[in-house]
């Protein structure tokens, strides 16, 4: 295992530290040691190849599951497709599952801890580096930007439905520019 510790310039205090973990068998080992940590909460914020995985790993699949009976408040969001939708069906008997389109990117947030796995381009590969912190400042930092997205993300089920129903989803968008306001207005009439 290659462990590089961003932060061997200066001590840190109380045992923090920021890692980046190299190979997949490291990854899986750290993601299931940070489900395992959690006391109260984990927010997880990963893109749409992710949910397969998180049902498809054993050891992970057993982590959440484990969590859960631990009565860890579990709050997942991705963009729920319609290749994914059955895993993110999956998902919500486990964990509150919302729905962000376009979500890039891959993080983990705990009370405690911060996980960034690097999600490779292949869909049904796992990540071959991920980062961990346990800095009190990343961590206060990443709970921040969950609960931003989270505030932004739909609900799963309302989504689901969307989905199967073939229905194009509800967006809001906020117009400046009176030119783009005026035109949208003239196509809303026609």
């Amino acid at each position: 295992m290659l462990v590089v510790n961003l932060r061997d310039v200066t001590p840190i205090s109380g045992g923090e530290r920021t890692e980046v973990l190299l190979g997949t068998s490291n990854v899986i080992d750290k993601e299931v040691q940070f489900l395992s940590n959690a006391k109260f909460k984990i927010d997880t914020c990963m893109d749409f190849t992710r949910p397969p995985l998180a049902l498809k790993i054993e050891s992970i699949r057993k982590s959440f599951l484990d969590a859960k009976k631990r009565h860890v408040k579990l709050r997942y969001i991705t963009e729920i497709t319609s290749g994914n939708i059955s895993y993110c069906k999956e998902l919500m008997k486990i964990a509150e599952v919302r729905h962000l389109g376009g979500i890039k990117g891959n993080f983990m947030v705990s009370e405690d801890e911060y996980l960034a796995p690097a999600a490779p381009q292949e869909v049904s590969e796992v990540a071959s580096q991920i980062i961990y912190s346990n800095l009190k400042e990343i961590v206060e930092h990443q709970h921040y930007v969950f609960d931003t997205l989270w505030n932004k993300a739909i609900p799963a089920i309302r989504s689901n439905r969307e989905i199967e129903k073939g229905a194009q989803p509800i967006t809001t968008k906020v117009l400046e520019n009176p030119d783009e306001i005026f035109n949208h207005i003239k196509n809303v009439a026609e």
